[in-house]
């Protein structure tokens, strides 16, 4: 009879407990954000706001712009405005600008538009210019605004990213080039431009994709927009 009081006592007391139930958390939405290195200061602001909205597990992709990766991302992030016929939304992120810059032995502190042109599209010149290969985004906008329909000199040397521009321009004294505002060193003298090539080459950060962002892409890329490199 004891040990039958005994069961009946723990019967009772496990008929009174409510069975507590959980409902798992939603998983992370994948979000792909691809960009080119030439926006790469953006990845610590990408990682932030990512950190800030846990409901997105983002992924980060560096690549070239001609890669099918590239427009394969639920993001991808531009510098300047796209090329045309590119369909989908685009959302202003920022601000940058393209900024010319030079080695330590130019006895330049500033430069006009046409002493830029001679620079790039001459051979015999005073100083060794730097631009992009053919195709990098920093190059179509310099090309554009600055030597229009001027073929570039076959003497003009090709930095692969900004971060070897800046190399080649300290390393090589006489050295002319040109990178985003955002990658700016000290060890690079910045050189100021007429006001009308300054504010062509103040160019917009964008956000593409496919559609208007919805769920949790839109408020990352708020998030975006109110953190600045």
């Amino acid at each position: 009879m004891r040990k039958l009081h005994v069961l009946l006592i723990l019967i009772f007391v496990s008929s009174c407990t409510p069975f507590v139930t959980t409902t798992p958390r939603p998983s992370p939405q994948p979000v792909r954000v691809a960009y080119t290195a030439v926006l790469r200061p953006w990845v610590e602001i990408l990682n932030q706001c990512a950190l800030e909205h846990p409901e997105i597990a983002l992924i980060t992709i560096e690549t070239s712009n001609t890669d099918p990766k590239f427009m394969m991302a639920d993001v991808t992030l531009q510098f300047g405005e796209p090329p045309r016929g590119i369909p989908g939304y685009a959302a202003t992120l920022g601000q940058d600008e393209l900024v010319i810059i030079a080695g330590p032995s130019v006895g330049l502190k500033d430069i006009s538009t046409e002493q830029l042109k001679t620079f790039y599209t001459e051979s015999d010149t005073l100083y060794q210019a730097w631009s992009y290969p053919e195709g990098n985004e920093l190059r179509n906008i310099f090309d554009a605004v600055v030597l229009g329909d001027s073929p570039t000199s076959p003497f003009t040397l090709l930095a692969p990213n900004p971060e070897a521009m800046l190399e080649a321009i300290t390393t090589n004294s006489l050295a002319i080039g040109y990178v985003p505002q955002s990658w700016l060193t000290a060890e690079v003298s910045k050189l100021s431009t007429e006001d009308d090539l300054h504010t062509a080459l103040q160019l917009p950060i964008l956000a593409l994709t496919d559609a208007e962002p919805q769920e949790g892409i839109q408020p990352f890329l708020v998030c975006l927009q109110n953190t600045k490199p």
